[in-house]
């Protein structure tokens, strides 16, 4: 799960106009729940255009003030929804536990076959994340899913003796340059196509290389003895 005890620690206050108000009682998180649905059918049939608070109302039958009394604005509820993929994505590859067995290239395109096919399966997702409809807390929470991804990258180079560095965060780097691709993609075609895949795996491969090699090398340096005493 996405810790959003961080997200607040590690910058400013997020714009609580942008912010879902998560309910308590049994029968409230039933009606945010359904508002999400809503909101999720909606964007999926007709996208953003599809998307507003009176339409979710009327699909609900339901006031509008009982939508924001948990959904202060728009962006609120669209927030939501890319945090909670951003969730399922950061669970999907904290699943992927057989990437750290294949050599390293291999890994990089498995993993990012794996996230192609995850927006293509989540096209709402797709349209959040990687079309840049969600801000503030949802833009946040992408980026502590992509330092988390990251970390988990860093632990399978370093059970290989491999330290990445860490400032900068070329792991991080790498994900946020296969993204990049990804949104091209998407600008460019709706969908993330083959050829894009393709791309965001040479890219981060090509990027990876040097401070792997670099890595590797150090590791493999014979170690200086000490002075005889």
């Amino acid at each position: 799960m996405i810790d959003r005890k961080r997200t607040s620690s590690a910058s400013p206050a997020l714009d609580p106009l942008a912010t879902a108000k998560r309910p308590q009682q049994r029968r409230a998180v039933e009606r945010f729940e359904r508002v999400l649905g809503t909101a999720e059918s909606l964007l999926g049939k007709g996208g953003l255009r599809a998307f507003s608070i009176p339409a979710i109302a009327s699909e609900l039958g339901c006031t509008r003030g009982s939508i924001y009394a948990h959904f202060p604005t728009p962006h609120a509820l669209l927030n939501e929804l890319a945090v909670r993929y951003l969730g399922q994505i950061f669970a999907q590859f904290a699943g992927m536990t057989g990437l750290s067995a294949k050599p390293w290239r291999d890994g990089i395109r498995t993993g990012v076959y794996a996230a192609a096919s995850f927006y293509d399966a989540h096209p709402v997702a797709r349209m959040l994340i990687l079309g840049g409809a969600a801000a503030d807390a949802g833009f946040r929470a992408q980026e502590l899913t992509v330092k988390q991804i990251a970390d988990l990258g860093r632990l399978a180079w370093k059970a290989r003796g491999i330290d990445l560095p860490s400032d900068p965060d070329v792991a991080a780097l790498a994900i946020d340059l296969g993204m990049a691709c990804f949104r091209r993609s998407v600008f460019a075609h709706g969908a993330i196509t083959p050829r894009y895949r393709e791309a965001a795996a040479d890219v981060m491969i090509t990027f990876l290389e040097p401070f792997i090699e670099r890595a590797a090398s150090s590791a493999d340096a014979p170690k200086p003895k000490g002075r005889a005493r």
